[in-house]
């Protein structure tokens, strides 16, 4: 049986695996204004509308990333067995009725609790489908992209769900100041419509043939590069939870232009280079990717003004951007081709977690030093990740995922 080292093998040039992948990338995109769209306003419409306090707005914007987490190995195996292209349009249609269920708690805002206690429902059920939208299309453009073809479809498909995050939390924001929640709940919930559209006539991939393995099993053969993967994402979440802080605290203006930098480089690399980890092996980039965004961290620990901070804050961005898509076929390549959904989902549950501690961990080196120290924290586990990948590649074992 062939499995998914074999499957990911890397293949020649192929402009049929772009034109494969477009009409995905669409789809991704529309699919994830339904979480960008309402993402900045929910802890907003709780605390100031509802009347709650900072806690309970927490919980209202932390419930949907605690769900995507608790649902993506379940999405994986069911992607496994049902088939990719049935999971995204379950996922989407999740979604669009997650947004109904939040328009329905703005009929509700003169009783409060009744309100909040429909909103919170709602952003469990869009946790869920945003876990199946990911899971389902990553699998889904993997095999569509072709062999050799695994990291430049999750490059690309990443490019699609940040640009929605760069586009829909603005105009989220907007349609709240200008309409009101309910006219945001509404938008958010025709976007999904939109990538039903464009996926309904792609061609599904099948679900591959063959005996599963069970989850744990699984999650024993991508630990390592989910590892990996949570190191890199201390860096991440320093900037996009502190950087803002940091300038603040110095008096610097333009502290929102860091996250602007990140996204930037990020999106660029993607796109220039996301076939890299295919041609020159996943470790080998992964280890690369690491170290840029080591140096990313360190000179947004040093910098002495904002100018280099954003500096700083580009060369993260360009770092980060190859690590996700170089550990991932660093992780398939382990794992037979029916279980691929499965591994997908639980590799990326490694970065929700890491993501989900680091905003304690890091605010306990503010604390102890200042509100730049977070980045020193960022700069040593990325280099702890590359230092860990060079001597991965040096096992005698080990074989490049290309």
């Amino acid at each position: 049986m062939p499995n998914a080292e074999q499957d990911i093998a890397r293949a020649p040039a192929e402009p049929a695996a772009a034109r494969r992948l477009a009409p995905l990338c669409v789809a991704m995109f529309c699919a994830y204004l339904a979480v960008s769209m309402p993402l900045p306003v929910v802890a907003i419409l709780v605390h100031e509308e509802l009347g709650f306090g900072t806690v309970v707005a927490g919980l209202a914007v932390g419930l949907q990333p605690l769900a995507n987490l608790a649902a993506r190995p379940w999405a994986g195996r069911a992607a496994d067995r049902a088939g990719t292209k049935p999971i995204f349009l379950l996922g989407i249609c999740l979604a669009a009725a997650a947004n109904v269920v939040a328009l329905a708690s703005a009929a509700a805002t003169a009783t409060p609790v009744l309100a909040l206690t429909i909103l919170l429902a709602g952003r469990i059920v869009l946790g869920v489908s945003e876990s199946l939208v990911i899971t389902g299309i990553l699998t889904w453009a993997v095999g569509r992209a072709g062999p050799g073809r695994a990291a430049q479809a999750i490059s690309w498909n990443g490019v699609a769900q940040y640009s929605a995050l760069a586009a829909g939390a603005p105009l989220g924001v907007a349609l709240f100041e200008t309409s009101g929640f309910a006219a945001l709940a509404a938008a958010a919930a025709c976007a999904p419509v939109l990538a039903l559209i464009v996926a309904l006539p792609l061609a599904a991939v099948p679900p591959a043939g063959g005996e599963r393995q069970p989850l744990p099993g699984i999650v024993a053969r991508i630990r390592f590069p989910g590892s990996l993967l949570g190191l890199a994402g201390l860096g991440f979440a320093a900037l996009t939870t502190f950087a803002s802080l940091m300038f603040a605290a110095r008096g610097w203006s333009g502290g929102g232009l860091a996250l602007t930098a990140f996204g930037t480089a990020f999106a660029c690399a993607r796109l220039v280079v996301g076939h890299l980890p295919d041609r020159l092996g996943g470790m080998r980039v992964a280890g690369i990717s690491l170290a840029v965004e080591a140096v990313g961290q360190l000179v947004l620990w040093l910098s002495p003004s904002p100018a280099v901070a954003l500096a700083g804050a580009a060369i993260t961005g360009l770092g980060c951007s190859l690590i996700f898509p170089s550990l991932a076929i660093e992780a398939l390549k382990g794992v037979s081709p029916q279980d691929r959904g499965t591994a997908l989902g639980a590799f990326a549950a490694f970065q929700d977690l890491a993501l989900g501690f680091a905003g304690p961990v890091l605010g306990v080196l503010i604390l102890v030093g200042d509100e730049a120290t977070v980045f020193l924290g960022g700069c040593i586990a990325a280099f702890i990740g590359a230092a860990i990948c060079g001597a991965a590649q040096r096992r005698p074992s080990y074989r490049p995922a290309n």
